[in-house]
Formats: structure tokens, sequence, C-alpha cells
């Protein structure tokens, strides 16, 4: 811990959270004391933190605080969080390289929820954009020099209008900064609040995530440095320290908002760190369950920390403690939906907070904790109530729980007439427990998986005011046989911002070769680091800093994963990496030659001064306690279950151990149930046998739906963390997915739809091929008649024994054809679009490699990239392995009976919820044209338990490359029937069951063998979803195309899709830039293409007014504009250039697409929907996405998608 300020004086560590605010106090004579208050103290006190402060010192709220008894105050605060989330920080006006204006809005392009219609961005946090004419290369070179002619006139009229605080995000200035300074300069004089350079506030590349978190950055830091004031104010001389992100402690002038945003959890993890050090233990999981929500950690020995996170739906490039947060709290809200007991993803805060608090809220886990006797009223502060003075009431937590029980649904609680209500109760708070201890579990176990690392090994740290009630049942569920409760369990994070040092953390990017990065380079690259770290510290006490960490990151060629290494000799980084690769992945690295470093850190802090921790008189006197008991604590409680024992450690708190060392199987419905105490004493009995499965059908489909999904989940991050090929590492143009032993779909992570809804068609094909498929081997599938979409998206396959099949699909950068990216416009045959596997990949436990360069060789148009196409089937063979290793963990836990019933269970639930629905749909018939002179004809035919979707009278098969194999159009329907049944629903392919379609032999959704489809699966696809929305009146038309643009260069292959405008609905309008429907893959980092690719990107924004009209207006394409810089090979696949997306319900049609060249500097050619061509250097290409289309008639109370708006149509070009 750090030393004393000086001598005699309180101490205060304070952790300000979104429910409770904590205060630990450290006496002039050591001694700890402890407290915790509501965050919103509504009208009985100001700030929590001060009235904290007051309280410790026995002062009277309001009165001035006795600053000559206080020597220092640490804090951890999520004043930060809160601007944003309430959208309360300043005002912000946003200078950006020209061309570029709308490019932070529009962000990757994709859609935060797969299945929403009306699709929510997070609103853009700045007032005013202007684009800055200039321009650096991905070199760092000027390439347009700075025009500032205007700009100090602009930016006087911002302040005047009342803009504070000013965000600079210039391309490329993190190789070079010389505009944003250049901005910075002229812009200080006119008095802004903060002035905010992106190459200061993460001078890493990524330009449009590093633009988002300068612009935050801008918002959040006036009111932060406004509250700091406000403390200063009343603290006047006292030190005063804040807990940064990053794991270490700022002065007030240096606490922005962007490095604010994870203040107090990452308290939590230095306190659980520090208590994990004084067992002596080196690796630990840490716990910490608070009101709103729950983070997990893992540390093994260093504290680890991520360069990217996702914030309140904005992503942020700040170097941060590596911490994953579930929306599983004590204030998380139970609820019913669609027959499944859910918790979560709401909180009820703290204001009115669980039904406990007297305040009339909803049941949440705190309820159910008090109902089942995990709390003791007595143990928590009396400052609930409408006076802010009484204790928890569990008769209102009884009456919002006796609520929820009336409000189940048939057949989601099974009948027992010999049960009374108040067991009735027991057994539905015990199993929402069970849900957030599955919650809970799962993202512990998602990072420790990541990790390589197995939970068993660990030591759990459990604190937060609820992680002693949960820390046993989450551990049992997570094979982990040790569990620590520190004497501040309650408050740690607070006790935890006192052990924290002053830090000061530096990065800088770089691409060096690994093997040449010598000691040398080492030394003056670290050595330029640590003097700019100096230079940030100010007028810190030098002396004192002593301490210096450097690290660096590295990955492999193009793979998204990177590894973090203590500087050495080459050599030895190299088997480091070897290593952690083999660790993480379970394969070799291999090409160690391509090894490139990435990124460099150093960090300077104080000496680390050992402090004993304190001891819980609470605890302390206790002796060695065997489960089930109950042991009150200092702001909470610990339940210690059956089969384990509670041991006082030596410096307090507890150390609770599994007496046999291995965790149980907990039936579903059955749990400890203990007696309410005032000390620590046994409890006996489980809740009676004759109510175990009352609510066993709604906890077992709310529990295994979250298993799978899980495990899916982890399967794509498998992927994408070993991936080589930008489509997968970068665009995420992968999937991941669980099916039955017959193949069909039982759950998927949220990756890309099309994907989704046929790759049960590839798994049943591959039952079809091999039968039993033996366990350790797998199958790649692409072709089209055996479940596949078009060549490039390439399927692996692998059995998990009895319990069924995982697939993992990635579209492969080049899989041959007759054009690079194996996305030809001009296909006119299967042949023409590449090479088809249809066979193994690993066969009696090899790897069959030999045999797949020669499939991936052969043919008239083998592939360009496949050494690349190898490593990506390592990545998706890796993915399955890991897949089939959790389903078989679950079967461990939960037997294999266990596990296929759940399988069928959530089929059923997918059949019924569509059931449900059929007696509200109407028959009706629906025809749309298709460029090309194409036709989609549907009519649909409910009844009461079957659903028809003929789609006779559409066009034959066509001669081109427009045709969709029946997987594809299996697809659309799955995914339009999830939209239509919502989010209680899960997308299986139970939904299915009761649905016929009827695709007309010959036709443009089932074409005869060897067709060209490499378009049915891109553009053909999201022609059928638009046609089925119409079709159910869901929305009008998306912009109805992926628009995808194939570019090969003697560099590589690049492939992207692009954004365009969504469809309005009833009572929403549609949302400009993003991807809709049948893909959600992400759009490559500008920065990072030019890097790639011969080629610059000249503009990127909104297509203003391209939505259609209506009652509510279509969202608004996108134009894009790009220029070679070599030569380049084109390949341009999109729709709507002709014909124009649909409005519904009376509203307009949203606007065509265009495509258009400009050969060096002559005029612009309109090019048609697909075609192929060569760019010479020079040569500029402009695509123009298509608007959604409106719904509803024109009305004076017309809404907009509430985008911001881009560039007009006949405004010029971006880049122009």
């Amino acid at each position: 811990m750090e030393p004393s300020p000086q001598a005699g004086g309180w101490q205060f560590w304070i952790d300000r959270g979104g429910t409770f605010t904590d205060v630990v106090a450290r006496t002039p004579d050591g001694t700890l004391c402890s407290s915790k208050l509501l965050s919103d103290g509504g009208r009985h006190y100001d700030d929590a933190a001060i009235e904290g402060i007051r309280r410790q010192l026995h002062v009277a709220t309001g009165a001035p605080l006795p600053l000559d008894r206080i020597a220092a105050v640490r804090m951890g605060t999520t004043v930060a969080t809160n601007a944003l989330l309430e959208r309360k920080g300043a005002r912000v006006g946003l200078l950006i390289t020209a061309g570029f204006e709308d490019l932070l809005s529009i962000g990757d392009q994709s859609r935060p929820d797969l299945f929403a219609l009306k699709i929510q961005r997070p609103t853009p946090l700045e007032q005013c954009r202007h684009g800055v004419v200039e321009r650096i290369d991905a070199a760092g070179r000027v390439e347009t020099p700075l025009q500032t002619a205007g700009l100090v006139t602009l930016l006087q009229q911002w302040r005047d209008s009342g803009i504070d605080s000013l965000a600079v995000v210039l391309l490329h200035s993190s190789r070079n900064p010389c505009h944003e300074l250049a901005i910075a300069a002229l812009a200080r004089p006119l008095a802004f609040q903060y002035i905010a350079l992106s190459h200061q506030v993460s001078p890493l590349p990524k330009c449009v995530v590093r633009g988002q978190t300068t612009v935050l950055d801008a918002y959040l830091t006036p009111p932060l440095q406004r509250y700091v004031q406000t403390l200063q104010r009343q603290l006047g001389d006292v030190q005063l320290q804040f807990m940064t992100s990053s794991g270490g402690l700022a002065e007030p002038a240096r606490f922005t908002g962007s490095e604010a945003v994870l203040s107090g959890p990452a308290g939590g993890v230095i306190g659980a760190v520090q208590a994990c050090r004084d067992l002596g233990r080196t690796r630990c999981i840490g716990f910490d369950m608070g009101g709103t929500s729950t983070d997990v950690f893992h540390w093994g020995g260093t504290l680890e920390r991520c360069g990217e996170a996702l914030i309140a739906g904005l992503r942020i490039q700040k170097p941060m403690l590596d911490i994953n947060t579930v929306a599983s709290g004590g204030g998380s809200v139970i609820s019913w939906r669609e027959g499944r007991l859910r918790v979560g993803p709401h909180s009820a805060g703290s204001n009115p907070g669980p039904a406990c608090y007297g305040l009339g809220g909803p049941a949440t886990i705190t309820d159910a904790n008090l109902l089942v006797g995990h709390l003791c009223p007595t143990q928590l502060p009396s400052c609930f109530g409408p006076g802010a003075d009484a204790r928890l009431d569990p008769a209102a937590a009884a009456c919002a729980f006796g609520q929820l029980l009336r409000q189940a649904p048939s057949g989601a609680i099974s009948a027992d007439e010999d049960a009374d209500e108040e067991t009735a109760l027991l057994h539905l708070a015990r199993d929402a427990l069970r849900i957030a201890n599955e919650q809970m579990a799962q993202a512990i176990r998602a990072i420790s998986i990541a990790r390589g690392q197995d939970t068993r090994d660990s030591l759990l740290v459990a604190f937060g005011g609820a992680g002693g009630q949960h820390a046993c049942e989450v551990a049992e569920l997570l094979g982990i046989s040790e569990i620590h409760l520190h004497p501040c369990a309650g408050v740690l994070s607070a006790w935890g911002i006192g052990q924290a040092r002053l830090l000061t953390l530096v990065e800088k990017s770089t691409d060096l070769k690994l093997l040449d990065f010598c000691l040398p380079a080492q030394q003056q690259a670290f050595t330029a680091l640590e003097a700019l770290a100096r230079e940030r510290l100010g007028d810190a006490d030098l002396s004192l800093l002593l301490s210096v960490e450097r690290r660096l990151w590295c990955h492999h060629g193009r793979g998204e994963a990177e590894f973090s290494l203590h500087p050495a000799a080459p050599e030895a980084m190299v088997r480091q990496v070897q290593a952690l690769h083999h660790e993480r992945f379970g394969y070799r690295l291999e090409g160690v030659e391509t090894l490139r470093v990435c990124r460099l850190q150093l960090s300077l802090s104080r000496p680390e001064v050992a402090d004993a921790p304190p001891a819980d008189a609470a605890v302390a006197e206790q002796g060695v306690l065997e489960g089930p008991a109950l042991i009150p604590a200092t702001h909470g409680t610990v339940v210690v279950r059956s089969g384990w024992a509670s041991t006082p450690c030596r410096h307090g708190g507890q150390l609770l151990r599994r007496r046999d060392g291995k965790p149980r199987e907990v039936p579903a419905g059955h749990g400890d149930r203990p007696t309410r105490a005032t000390a620590a004493k046994p409890f006996s009995g489980a809740v009676g046998p004759g109510r175990a499965g009352r609510t066993n059908r709604a906890v077992l489909l709310e529990l295994f739906q979250n298993r799978f999904m899980a495990v899916a989940r982890e399967m794509g991050s498998a992927l994408r963390e070993s991936a080589q090929s930008l489509n997968i590492r970068e665009r995420l143009d992968y999937s991941c997915a669980l099916f039955d032993p017959s193949g069909r779909l039982v759950a998927h992570a949220p990756h890309i739809p099309v994907h989704l809804g046929s790759m049960g068609s590839a798994v049943r094909a591959a039952i079809a091929l091999v039968g039993n498929l033996p366990e350790g081997d797998a199958l790649v599938l692409n072709s089209p008649a055996r479940g596949g979409t078009h060549l490039p998206d390439v399927t692996v396959i692998a059995r998990a024994g009895t319990l069924g099949w995982v697939a993992a699909r990635g579209h492969h950068v080049d899989i041959g054809g007759i054009t690079p990216g194996s996305m030809p416009a001009g296909s006119t045959t299967l042949q023409d679009e590449g090479v088809v596997l249809d066979g193994w990949l690993v066969r009696n436990g090899v790897f069959l490699e030999a045999d797949l360069r020669a499939r991936l060789n052969r043919g008239r148009h083998p592939s360009r990239h496949p050494e690349l196409n190898l490593m990506d089937l390592l990545a998706q063979l890796a993915a399955v392995r890991r897949g089939v290793a959790e389903l078989h963990g679950l079967a461990l836990r939960e037997g294999d009976s266990r596990v296929k019933e759940a399988m069928a269970a959530l089929l059923r639930l997918g059949r019924d919820g569509l059931l449900r629905r059929l007696h509200s749909l109407s028959s009706g018939q629906v025809r749309h044209r298709l460029d090309g002179g194409l036709t989609l004809a549907l009519a649909i035919r409910p009844s009461a338990d079957h659903l028809t979707l003929d789609f006779s009278g559409t066009s034959a098969q066509c001669p081109g490359n427009r045709n969709a194999p029946p997987a594809i159009t299996h697809s659309a329907v799955l995914y339009v029937l999830r939209c239509l049944l919502g989010d209680g629903v899960p997308l299986n392919e139970g939904v299915m069951e009761p649905v016929t379609l009827v695709l007309p032999p010959g036709s443009l959704l089932d074409p005869s063998a060897g067709a060209a489809v490499v378009a049915g699966n891109v553009e053909t696809s999201q022609a059928v979803v638009d046609l089925l929305m119409a079709g159910f009146g869901l929305q009008a038309c998306s912009q109805g195309t992926m628009n995808n643009l194939t570019l090969g260069s003697c560099r590589g292959t690049y492939y992207e899709t692009l954004c365009g405008g969504s469809g309005a609905g009833p009572g929403y309008g549609g949302c400009g830039g993003v991807h809709s429907h049948m893909t959600n893959s992400r759009l490559t980092d500008p920065e990072v293409l030019e890097a790639a690719m011969p080629l610059r990107l000249e503009g990127f924004g909104l297509r203003a007014g391209s939505g259609g009209d209506g009652t509510w207006r279509g969202g608004d394409g996108v134009e894009r504009c790009l220029r070679a810089l070599q030569p380049l090979t084109l390949s341009l696949l999109s729709s709507r250039r002709e014909t124009a997306p649909e409005g519904l319900a009376g509203g307009g049609n949203g606007r065509c697409g265009d495509n258009a060249v400009q050969r060096r500097d002559g005029p612009w050619q309109r090019l048609a929907g697909d075609v192929q061509l060569c760019l010479a250097a020079g040569d500029r290409l402009r695509l123009r996405t298509p608007g959604g289309g409106g719904y509803g008639k024109t009305s004076p109370q017309a809404a907009g998608d509430g985008s911001p708006q881009g560039l007009g149509e006949e405004a010029r070009s971006p880049g122009s």
C-alpha cells in the first residue's frame, strides 16, 4: 500500500458505485472502519462521497468537513459513466478529416441487436462536426497540407454557440500528429474548456475506435473535472487522487473522462489481487457482485490489461484492466418472457431499487437472497425506505415474488397441490438465483477459456455486496474448490483503491519484425517512452517513482490474437509466443518469421509497501465451520453450502474449501436454504423435495439456452483470435453454432444471420455423407449441394459424441474462381466461383493437410491463397474442438440425457412460439421486382397449426450468379420468423417445424446442380428477407443488397460488404449507414485498410435524403470513394441499382444505389450493379448505397431516422 501522506490524519478510500457508495476509512492509529450508503441520496444528501466522510467523522449532514483531521482521499467514481449513460456530458464540437464527417456515427457499420428491426445506435456525443481539409497517408507522410483558412472563425462560432469542448480526429494522426497539433494551437486562444487530440488520447491505429474514444474524452472530461473541482473546494488542501481504468491512481488535473469509465471496478481488481498476494497465491479469479452488475477478471501474477472495450455501446481504445461485466447484480430484475424465467439485463438501480428497499421496486436477485435466507437485514445499513432510515423489508420482497408467481406462463411451473405459497415463492427465488449464478459462471468461464486457463486451478476471490451469497454455487459451477472472502469483501473495491499506486502508462504503436527487434533497439524505444511517461507526471515527486514495467505485444502475420511479452532477446520472445499460442489454442504456431511487434507499453509507478490487511471481528472469532451455514460479515453475509468448510484466515476473512476437493452437481430446483441468523451458525435442510420440480421447465430452458449460447460464443472467440484473414478477424464474417443429434440448429452466437439458418443444412448433409462421424474427426464443406450457400463460406463440422454437432463457418478471402476473392460478378457456373470442398478435414485424428492442399489447388481456378485457407481452417478446427470440449464439459456436469433433453425442450419452445402466433397472421401475396428483370413471389397461407410459404411464381434460374440454393431461403425464413416472434423465442430450427416451404425446382430459389450461386448468398438472400418482411407487414424494404466489393492486388485480396439504409416500420424510422438483415459483418477500419492495401479511402459518409419518405422515414444509404494507388482488380456485386427499395403502408421508396468509376482525372462513368474491371493507379471508384423504404403516408409529422446527415446527393463526392 502507499505510504501515508501525513502522519496523524484520516485517510478515506471511496468507491462510488451505481447503487452503493462504499467508504473505507483509515484512522490515525491505523484502524480500518467502513460504511456503505446509497449513491443516490435523494433529498437527504447531495454527494454520497462527502456524506460518507462526514459519517465516519461523526459530522452532521451539510456541515463543513474538519479538514485538519483528513490526510488524504482516494476515490473511484461513476461520475463519468453516469454522465455517459444519462447523456449529461459537455457540448462537443468534432473536427475530423474532410469526407469522413459521418465516420464515427457509422462506426463499423454493424447493428447492436441482430434481430431488432428498430435499430438503435448510441446517440452521437458531439453536437456539431466539421470536415478539415488535410490528409496524411498510412506511412505518416503529409499528402494534403492542413488548410486553416476559416478554421478560427468556425471555432469562434462554435464557442459563441455554447460548444465548450473540442475533439480533433484526423486520419493517421497516430503516425504523424502535426496537423492535430496545429489545430490545437489555433484553438487554445479561444478558451475551450477542454481540447482532446486523438493521438494524445490514444496513440494507436484504427481511427474509428480512436476517434470514438476522443469524442468520449471530450464529452466526459469537463463534467468529471467539475465534480473534481467541487470535491477540491470541499477538501481544500487535502491530498486527492482518483482511480483510473488502468489500475493506478491519477492526480486530479490528469483524471480524464476516457480514463474514468472503469474507475470503481479497477479498485476491486487491485483489492482482490492484494488479497490473493496476502495469502501467498499467484493465481485468482475475481468475482465482484454489486447491486447493478457483476465484474469478473483473471489474475495470473501480473495485472492483465486490454486495449479496447465496449462501454455503453461505444468502443473505447485505452489501456484498461481486463474486466468482464455481466448484467447480473443484486438489482437485476426477474421476469417471465416466452415461457422462460429471465434474470436481467435490466436493473432496478438504487431508486426504486429492489422491492425490499421499500420504494415499490420489482422482484430482483436481492429480494431472492432475502427470501431464501441468504441475507441478514441487520448486516446492512438502515438506509432504505422513503425516509432512507429503514432496514430491508422481507414482506415487500415476498409480495413482489408473489406477483411474479401469479404471472408465470401456463406450463412453466409444475402443479403441486400439496405446496403452500411460501414454499412456491422460495422455489421461484431459488430458481432465479440459479439462473443468475449460471450467468456469472459463464462470464468467468469465458475469460478463462480465452486465456487457455483451467478455472479449477484458481482461487475464487469473492467480494462486493452480494459476492459472499453466491460464491459457493458459482465456484461449484466452475469446478473451483477454494474461495477467499476478504475481511473487507463487502467494500473491497474501496479497500483496493487504498492499495493502489500512482501510475502513468504510455503506449506506442509500431510494426516491426519480432526477430529483428534486438535488445539495443528495445532499449532505445523504451527509453523514449520512459521520458514521455515522466513528462506526463508533471509535478509528481519523481524520487518515489521507481517501479518501471515494460511490455510489448506481437501478433502472427495478419492474426487477431495478440500476445503480451516481457522484452527479451528475439529468440526468447519467439519461445514465449509459441508457449502462449499452444496454451491458448492447443496447436503449435508455425511461421514464426512472420511474428510482428505491434505495440509497446511502459508504466511508471511508486513501489509497493506491504500493509497488513484488516481483521474482521465478525468472522475472526469463528473457528472452522462446516456447511451449510450462514456467516454474518461486515456489509453482507457469507453462505457456506453443504460440502464446504470455512476457516478463518490469519489476517481475517475466510477461506472456504470443498471438503472433498471436488465441486458437486446441483440438481435443478434444489439448494441450501439457510435460516436467518445474527451470528455464524449452521443451517439445515434443503427446499422440500415435493416442490423440487415446480419451476423445472422454465429454469431448464433459461439455464441451457444461456449455456448453449455461451458455448457458441466461446467457439467464435477461438475462431476470431486464431484466424489469419481480415474477413474473419476484422470483419467478423463468421458464425458458430450447436446442433442436436439429428442436425437441427439449437443455439448460436450473434454472428451472421445468413450463415446461422443455413448451417443446419450443411450439418444434415454431413450426417448423410458419413453417418456417425468419429469423435476427433472433422469435415469441411462449402458445396451448395451439401447445405452450402456460396463457395467462400466454408464450414467445418465436428460431432460431440451422442450429444450433437458443432460447426464453424467462415468467409475465406479466396477459394479460387475467375477473380481474386472468389466473388466474381461474371460467373455463370459453379466452377467459375472456386474450389468445391465436401470431404474430410481431420480423419482418424490426423489433419489431412496434404490432401487439403491438393483439393485447394485442383480445377481450372484453384485458390490463390492456399496457405491462408489452411490457417483459417485450423482456426475453424480450433473453434469446433472448443465447442466439442465445452459440450462434453456440460454433459459431465449435467448428464448426457439432461443436455439432450434441454436441446429438445428448446426446439419445442421455438415451435410453440410460432404456433402461438399463427392465429394473428393473415394470408396474403406479394411480389417484388429485382434488378435484371427478375421477380420474387410469395404466398403466405397460415392455419391453426401450420404455415405455408409458397414461392411459386418466382423467376426461373438465371444464367448469372443470383441463384440461391434452398439453404439460403431456409435461412431467410428462419431469420424473419425470429424477428416476428421477438427476443423471448430463441432462434432455432424448432421454429421451422410447423413451416412448409414451397420452392419451385429450377427456379431462382432452387437452382440445378452446378449453377452459379455466389450472389445468391449475398444479394438474393436480402431480397427474400425484404419480400417476407413486406408479406408479414413488418417493415419496409431495407437497402436489399450487401454491396460486395472485392479487390485484388500484388499485396493480397480484400473483401468488404457495405452498409446502407434500413427500412422504416410501424412506429419507428429506419437507421442510416448500417448493415441490415442477412449480414452484420464489420467494415475494416480506414487506417487498417490503407495499411493493408494500395489504395486511399477518400471519403465515406451518409447519403443524405436517400431514405424513403413517409410517416416514418427510411434510413439513408452511404457514399464511399476510394482511389487506387497501384493497379487493382475489382469485382462488384450489388443490387437495387435499377429497382428501388419499396416502402410499406404508403411509405415512399428509398433511392436506388449507383456505382461509378473515374479514370485518372476524367469524368465519372456509371457502372452496372455487377461488374468486373481493372483500376489503374489514380483511378477512383465511387459507391452510393440504397436508402431504406419509408413507412406510412407522408404527413407533417414525418420523422427521419435520427442519424446525423452527411453529404447531399448533389454535393461533391467524398474526396472529389
